[in-house]
């Protein structure tokens, strides 16, 4: 199986604590490919979501954690079994556009883990608003508020 990661940089990840690297961990016991993108890497070419990924080994409770075993360059999507969009958001548009290449992705058959639809529509900011039976008081604004 041939998966890719969507993440921030490698070297910021603290595998004490990340649950990316617990997945990256979990995939590495199975024997499936690890390919890693960082957003600056991905693009679409006539359609076709593409990416210029790097795989890894990873190295369970060892610094570094992993090993760059390949550097692959214009690899479609679509040629991935999975692909989980890890990156930490800010919200911006860059963040936005990679969603759209993941719908592409999608419509092409690879199972997306965080639906890239979900992604947008659904603001982990905001998200606490749909449910303020639940939630403490919150004041979500631009501006400070006296």
């Amino acid at each position: 199986m041939k998966v890719g990661f969507i993440v921030d940089d490698l070297d910021t990840f603290n595998i004490a604590k990340d649950s990316t690297y617990m997945m990256m961990c979990a995939a590495e016991d199975k024997g499936w490919e690890i390919n890693v993108f960082y957003l600056s890497e991905l693009f679409i070419i006539n359609g076709d979501p593409k990416g210029n990924p790097f795989t890894i080994k990873v190295k369970k409770d060892k610094t570094p954690w992993y090993d760059v075993t390949a550097n692959k360059s214009n690899i479609s999507l679509t040629s991935l079994d999975c692909i989980f969009m890890r990156k930490d958001p800010p919200f911006n548009m860059e963040y936005i556009y990679v969603t759209y290449m993941l719908d592409l992705a999608k419509k092409a058959g690879v199972l997306i883990v965080n639906n890239p639809q979900a992604l947008r529509d659904f603001n982990e900011k905001v998200a606490i608003s749909y449910y303020p039976k639940y939630a403490p008081n919150t004041l979500i604004t631009r501006s400070y508020l006296r």
